[in-house]
């Protein structure tokens, strides 16, 4: 897998995300929820708690990107 260093850091980070829901055969998503741990975190530390959700949104990116080569990994 090919991947840049920062699909790495994304890809190496614990991330939490909601449940993943079918829209048709083809389409699904994932819910980006904002629970009341959120909250507090984003009202403590609003520039931090924004730079983790981004991460979150690359890491789900990259395993997009690179999804047969993580499949086909066994992990």
């Amino acid at each position: 897998m090919h991947s840049t260093e920062d699909e790495k850091t994304a890809l190496s980070t614990l991330a939490y995300i909601g449940q993943p829901g079918n829209v048709s055969e083809s389409h699904a998503f994932v819910k980006i929820a904002l629970g009341v741990e959120s909250l507090l975190a984003y009202n403590a530390d609003k520039s931090e708690t924004l730079k983790e959700d981004d991460l979150t949104v690359r890491k789900l990116g990259a395993i997009a990107k690179h999804f047969d080569t993580l499949r086909s990994s066994g992990l």
